[in-house]
């Protein structure tokens, strides 16, 4: 355990002192900014029009304003996690500490748990952040607040997978480029399989859609909590560690 802490730490030291990682956050809390005005002013110009009406619609303000934004969340995570994970194998591999980074007498499976940790440190860093702004909303109206609770532990959910994808496929390659393109590539690919899944009938239909990651947040977003979402979640997560963990064997294995 005290091996997972200190290659954590030297991870998240290499993010913090980088410019890079303020850029991320700044970037994803603003976008996500955007998507929580546009869709709160909405909302507002509604309540305007129903209050004109006499109140003839009941407007709540998680299921008008939040459900939508954070579904949102999920997309701009699909495009960010793998600039944030892009880094961690693909500079060691470059920069030639990879080797030394695996000398260490640290398990293997410690190094790829404490590259994915060190990630999703700073992914959650920038989910809290977005908290701001149902804080903010409560100050207009009633937020209801277990859908919200359940709705982020969703988007954590979803993170830790994007970023046990992420690690894998920067683990591929020395360029971080390429890795940050193809993990967003799997990424949107599993993303898009609802799509798919919604065109096609009978059993192919309801695979696809079990192996959708927008499908799984679904209930989580409607606030529901269903041990199916986190099994398929941690399951995700599970196997592109196990992926990353094989791909860091055999490179040994090799030399």
């Amino acid at each position: 355990m005290k091996g997972i802490w200190s290659v954590t730490r030297r991870e998240l030291g290499s993010y913090l002192s980088s410019a890079m990682v303020y850029v991320f956050i700044a970037m994803f809390t603003l976008i996500c900014g955007y998507f929580f005005y546009k869709n709160f002013l909405y909302f507002s110009v509604l309540s305007m029009q129903s209050d004109y009406d006499g109140g003839s619609m009941v407007l709540n303000i998680t299921e008008a304003v939040f459900r939508p934004v954070h579904s949102n969340y999920v997309f701009v995570m699909l495009i960010f996690v793998p600039l944030i994970t892009m880094r961690l194998f693909a500079e060691e591999k470059k920069s030639g500490t990879l080797e030394l980074l695996i000398s260490y007498p640290l398990r293997y499976a410690d190094v790829v748990f404490a590259k994915i940790l060190s990630a999703f440190i700073i992914l959650v860093i920038s989910l809290v952040l977005t908290m701001l702004f149902p804080i903010m909303a409560a100050s207009f109206g009633q937020v209801e607040t277990a859908p919200l609770i359940t709705s982020y532990i969703g988007l954590a959910l979803i993170g830790l997978a994007f970023v046990s994808v992420g690690t894998f496929f920067s683990s591929l390659t020395e360029n971080q480029l390429i890795a940050a393109v193809l993990g967003f590539g799997v990424l949107l690919l599993l993303w898009a399989l609802e799509w798919t899944a919604q065109l096609l009938p009978g059993v192919i239909g309801k695979v696809l859609s079990e192996m959708s990651v927008y499908n799984h947040f679904t209930d989580f977003n409607r606030g529901v909590l269903n041990s199916n979402d986190f099994v398929y979640y941690l399951n995700l997560t599970v196997v592109f560690f196990m992926f990353t963990l094989f791909n860091l064997q055999r490179r040994t294995w090799k030399s």
